[in-house]
């Protein structure tokens, strides 16, 4: 997968991860819910699937797995942090391998390794989202925390209007 790396235009946007209870789902919004985060093309597998805007943003990360099938780790490798970028993806509708989930005994943090290659360096996507990069700039792992249940989409619907026009709190 092609990535293009650049500095950030703006403060790190928002992300959250909202496990979706009736669907088995996790939704994981990347950025603002604005009429420039609208879907444009994808790059998926059968467990996962990131959404695109026509500039190849990252807005959105579904992952198709029920977190009861999410494999449990006592201590999940430590989110690396790292600075935030605007990361463009440059492959379009692109199959990638099955990535490996691996999540914490709560099931508040998933960490999704798309290669399993050492980390060279991280980038800050969203609050709540790092991408880690292997040596040849290549994506490796995704970290997604804080992920909260979410019930009949209540949760991530306050979210959306909150990051809209302010005006919604999370908890509504």
């Amino acid at each position: 997968m092609e990535l293009a790396i650049r500095a950030p235009i703006g403060p790190l946007p928002p992300g959250r991860g909202f496990y979706q209870v009736e669907e088995d789902r996790l939704y994981v919004p990347v950025g603002p819910f604005d009429g420039g985060h609208r879907f444009f093309s994808y790059i998926d597998a059968q467990s996962v699937r990131f959404d695109l805007n026509k500039d190849g943003q990252l807005i959105f990360i579904e992952v198709l797995v029920a977190r009861h099938n999410w494999p449990q780790a006592p201590r999940l490798p430590a989110d690396p942090g790292g600075v935030a970028a605007d990361i463009r993806w440059l492959d379009f509708r692109e199959a990638m391998s099955e990535p490996e989930l691996l999540t914490n005994h709560d099931r508040t943090q998933l960490l999704i390794t798309l290669v399993d290659c050492p980390i060279a360096t991280s980038y800050r996507l969203a609050e709540g989202v790092t991408l880690g990069l292997d040596a040849h700039s290549q994506p490796s792992r995704l970290w997604i925390d804080g992920i909260a249940d979410d019930r009949a989409g209540l949760g991530i619907a306050a979210y959306r209007r909150m990051h809209r026009d302010g005006t919604a709190s999370a908890s509504d």
